[in-house]
């Protein structure tokens, strides 16, 4: 009998120092990838917001809605002046025009969370380049749809108050798809760090 449990503690023994080599070995290889994720940042092997977003929850459901809400505007801000330069019907300028205003409210609204978000999520330049830079072009989309809106064309075609044929504002509606072209281009630097089509070189 004492034989036995002898062989029982050290059955014991063996196992609990199994397990902790097992703990040790889980707890260094966590570690070492944690350390790996790390460096590869920052030498740039990671660069991909799907990569960046997959490993932070919070980071993913920030950057989602910003990138969601950025290119909703501009589809919106299109979207409007395809209406006008397309001739549509008064309701449906009406409808493009009051869907734009509540996607610029739903930006505006956001516009200092999204600021300091990005300074929390990632860092001061990419907050300051969204301030500085991203909501520039923006502000520039919004003037050129506000001259495309307020235009005697667009104007007589939501109020339905033209007495003569007026020219179509193809200028203004040009002014406004060229303003959100320029606004994608420098959106989709801005979340994938690199140029649509051009991976060479990285602006993050």
């Amino acid at each position: 009998m004492p034989r036995m449990n002898v062989i029982q503690r050290l059955s014991k023994s063996s196992i609990a120092v199994i397990a902790a080599m097992c703990g040790a070995a889980l707890s260094t290889a966590l570690d070492l990838s944690d350390k790996v994720g790390k460096l590869s940042d920052r030498l740039g092997w990671t660069q991909s917001e799907a990569m960046t977003l997959a490993r932070n929850t919070e980071k993913s459901k920030f950057s989602d809605q910003l990138i969601r809400s950025a290119w909703k505007r501009l589809f919106l801000a299109e979207r409007f002046s395809r209406r006008v330069l397309d001739g549509a019907p008064s309701a449906e300028l009406t409808k493009a025009w009051s869907d734009y205003l509540q996607a610029l409210l739903e930006w505006n609204t956001d516009l200092m969370v999204n600021i300091v978000g990005l300074e929390t999520y990632y860092d001061q330049h990419k907050s300051f380049v969204f301030e500085h830079e991203i909501q520039d072009k923006f502000a520039a989309v919004d003037q050129a749809v506000r001259l495309l809106y307020l235009s005697p064309y667009t104007q007589s075609a939501i109020y339905q108050t033209a007495s003569v044929i007026l020219e179509k504002p193809d200028q203004l509606g040009a002014e406004v798809f060229r303003l959100t072209d320029d606004a994608r281009a420098s959106l989709y630097v801005f979340v994938r760090c690199f140029s649509k089509g051009d991976r060479s070189q990285s602006y993050c």
